[in-house]
């Protein structure tokens, strides 16, 4: 795929800009460093996002297990009232 877009960028680069002087190849030289650079900051992105949906699951799980505990509680001093 990387072969293709690159070709066909060339391509898609060369024409518009060859009077003006500057190269296709320096101009694709930067659009790729752009698009690497874009994707690596959405791989970078997704990664954080899915720590992220992770460490809220677990605080979600921990607040959770903590009203149970205090309803587990409750029960359990009732229990020892009626004694």
């Amino acid at each position: 795929m990387v072969r293709t877009v690159r070709s066909w960028n060339l391509a898609r680069f060369a024409t518009p800009y060859a009077g003006l002087g500057n190269s296709p190849s320096y101009l694709l030289v930067h659009f790729d460093a752009v698009t690497v650079t874009l994707l690596n900051f959405i791989r970078l992105f997704r990664k954080a996002h899915e720590e992220n949906c992770k460490q809220a699951e677990l605080e979600r799980k921990k607040a959770q297990k903590e009203v149970e505990m205090e309803k587990a509680k409750g029960i359990n001093l009732t229990k020892k009232g009626v004694k």
